[in-house]
């Protein structure tokens, strides 16, 4: 009869159909829908599922109340749903730019400089002071298995735009642009290796570049204007050239982190790597601050489904606790 229960089980996990409980606190355990506590359940035996998802997979038996179930052994590189990749931050990689980190995030890796010009956008008025952060992404060619060709028009694709446009907006929400004085800083985020996350990636290492390029900007204010005499009475500056706004060492007013979380095989996962993002049923990128605010959410049900409250919230919850994670390891290397 045991043999029955477990030889319908195995069927039942060939379907499309099949509910997958993967539990993050261990790399193996066992549940039933009874919840005996202690935990009654045990594994007969593990088999290789590779041809349908590169998992191991196995089935579970209470002897509470003699149920069986499918039980999940771990994603594709050995993370549990919850687990980031392993991080490594360079900080200096190259000399010549005011801020320059290797951000390595498993097998995703990118190059984020930051160098600093003295002007600011042909659109800055008078009576607007600091300056402004601008951002660039782009793909290597070698950064895919697939040589991945260079731009027709441009520096970057489509994609690229809309990526760039991410990175700058997030990194605006952690300074305040007034404290700057007349600069611009950009941030050049170049994929050298793809394997999924790159735009949460660029916004995690472009932070950390940043913070070093504020660190460099000079004690006083390029272009500044003092106050001008009239009848005794000190006339007023324009903003732009008003040097007690430029406080650059309080310029930056948040920390800032961004990750990738997504469903998968009907599991919520965080940092989703590109064999997890090719299959995700749902994908979400979230830059969220040390502060506690959103600073973008962007997600989509890749097969149309859509995706109900309950796991938009499980994704959020798992992206936060993911971007604070992150946040340490950045404050770790700043130092």
């Amino acid at each position: 009869m045991f043999l029955q229960i477990v030889g319908q089980a195995i069927e039942e996990q060939r379907s499309d159909n099949v509910t997958i409980d993967h539990r993050p606190d261990d790399k193996l355990r066992l549940g039933c829908p009874c919840r005996s506590q202690p935990p009654r359940c045990f594994n007969p035996f593990l088999h290789d599922l590779s041809y349908r998802n590169r998992r191991l997979a196995g089935v579970s038996f209470c002897l509470h109340c003699g149920s069986t179930g499918i039980i999940a052994v771990m994603r594709n590189d050995g993370r549990s749903p919850d687990q980031l990749r392993p991080i490594r931050i360079t900080r200096g990689f190259t000399q010549t730019p005011a801020g320059s980190v290797l951000w390595q995030q498993g097998n995703t890796i990118l190059l984020c400089t930051a160098s600093v010009t003295r002007e600011v956008p042909p659109w800055f008025k008078d009576d607007r002071p600091g300056g402004w952060i601008t951002a660039e992404y782009v793909m290597l060619p070698g950064s895919t298995p697939q040589r991945k060709p260079w731009p027709k028009i441009g520096h970057t694709d489509s994609r690229g735009t809309e990526i760039q446009r991410l990175i700058g907006r997030a990194l605006r929400a952690a300074i305040d642009l007034s404290r700057i004085g007349p600069h611009t800083i950009a941030l050049d985020c170049q994929v050298l290796q793809a394997d999924g996350g790159t735009r949460t990636a660029a916004i995690c290492g472009a932070y950390v570049a940043l913070v070093d390029a504020l660190r460099k900007l000079p004690a006083e204010m390029p272009g500044a204007i003092a106050p001008a005499l009239t009848a005794g009475a000190a006339q007023p500056i324009p903003a732009r050239f008003d040097p007690s706004y430029y406080r650059p060492r309080e310029a930056l007013v948040d920390q800032l982190a961004a990750v990738s979380v997504g469903i998968v095989d009907g599991q919520v996962r965080l940092d989703l790597d590109y064999h997890d993002d090719s299959r995700a049923q749902v994908d979400m990128n979230v830059a969220f601050t040390a502060r506690g605010k959103f600073v973008e959410t962007q997600a989509a049900a890749e097969n149309g489904e859509g995706f109900g409250r309950e796991q938009m919230n499980q994704m959020l919850d798992m992206a936060v606790a993911g971007c604070r994670q992150i946040m340490l390891l950045q404050s770790e290397a700043l130092g």
